[in-house]
């Protein structure tokens, strides 16, 4: 996965640290142009589906397991994160946030441009806009909001808080060239403050603040996102 700038592979899953597959997304952002939006009006746009991603946990109990062990402990500690994300997120039914983004630009841009919603129920895993576009070929363009880092992390300065962390990557793809015609990154990390919650206080009520924030990230993204792309302006 090094050496990534520029190229798009496939959001792996299982054991992968979310940090890792995070390495392998592109965050920069490609204003979508005045001449791509003059060729939005009457065509027909599809928003890409995507499987649940994965969901972290990293405490300081792990990461310091992680350290004594060297690249082996990592390892470990990085799967363990994943492992018990993944349980938070299975018992919880916790919701993928680009599940809000997405959705919010796709009416956006139908409005703002007086296109055609098109319904795929097709499911792509790959980040290279030439695979995303033969996917959905039926359509003359394809919205796709993707999920790069969802981590529920320990604060380092006050390791008895957690918030989330989360990041997101936008693709607005014209599936004639198989090309990008913008692009977008976008990240929250949280900030400590009085009212942080501690692990346990993340996992009551069926993890609502797990909820609440991840629903406060989407909407921070969605807005970096918008501004980035220039979609609706």
């Amino acid at each position: 996965m090094s050496n990534s700038t520029g190229k798009y592979r496939h959001i792996g899953t299982g054991i992968l640290l979310v940090t890792l597959v995070a390495a392998c997304v592109s965050t920069k952002t490609v204003p979508v142009n005045l001449q791509a939006k003059s060729q939005f009006v009457g065509k027909t746009i599809v928003l890409a589906r995507r499987s649940l991603p994965e969901f972290a946990v990293m405490t300081a109990g792990k990461m310091a397991t992680g350290g004594l062990f060297g690249a082996i402990g990592g390892a470990v500690a990085g799967a363990s994160t994943v492992t018990a994300g993944r349980e938070l997120r299975d018992r919880f039914q916790f919701t993928d946030p680009a599940a809000k983004i997405g959705p919010t630009l796709f009416d956006e841009l139908i409005a703002a441009h007086s296109m055609t919603s098109i319904t795929s129920n097709k499911q792509v895993t790959s980040l290279d806009p030439k695979e995303i576009a033969v996917a959905y070929s039926g359509s003359d363009f394809v919205l796709d909001v993707v999920t790069v880092n969802w981590t529920m992390l320990y604060f380092p300065t006050h390791w008895g808080h957690y918030g989330i962390q989360y990041s997101a990557k936008a693709f607005l793809i014209d599936t004639n060239s198989g090309m990008s015609v913008g692009e977008a990154y976008c990240v929250r990390s949280p900030k400590y403050s009085k009212e942080s919650a501690s692990y346990d206080e993340m996992l009551a009520d069926d993890g609502a603040r797990i909820t609440t924030e991840s629903e406060i990230a989407a909407t921070s993204c969605l807005e970096e996102i918008r501004k980035k792309l220039g979609l609706t302006s």
